[in-house]
């Protein structure tokens, strides 16, 4: 039986809520203080800090894609100390260029909030251009 207080059913419930853009339970799941670390040379690129800049983030990346982007989450692991591991593919679609990327996301959770994210992309040279 799963806790539910697990950490890997937060990030589960919260990469579900970010795919049915259902942001106030996203919200829900990240510390005041959350920080996101975007790998690559995109205009997304780089460290995102706070709940409500994140979301502005979240904003940002369904205008950018024009509201094609997707989630299609595939695992979620977790370890003993509050990591959890997220894999799914991220696809979209802009301005005649796809994208179709591998993505794996390592979740830090305390306190029952998601403290910390790094992304790494199957591909991060297509996701740069993409963005």
């Amino acid at each position: 039986m799963t806790d539910p207080d697990s950490p890997a059913l937060l990030v589960r419930r919260a990469l579900e809520a970010f795919a049915a853009g259902d942001r106030s339970v996203l919200l829900d799941a990240l510390h005041e203080d959350a920080v996101f670390h975007i790998p690559g040379t995109s205009p997304i690129s780089g460290v995102h800090r706070g709940r409500f800049a994140l979301l502005e983030f979240f904003q940002d990346l369904d205008r950018r894609s024009e509201g094609t982007l997707r989630v299609d989450l595939r695992h979620v692991l977790a370890g003993s100390d509050g990591h959890v591991l997220a894999l799914f593919r991220l696809s979209a679609a802009r301005a005649g260029r796809t994208l179709d990327d591998l993505t794996a996301y390592l979740f830090r959770v305390e306190g029952g909030r998601i403290v910390e994210a790094r992304s790494l992309h199957e591909d991060q040279a297509a996701s740069d251009r993409f963005w």
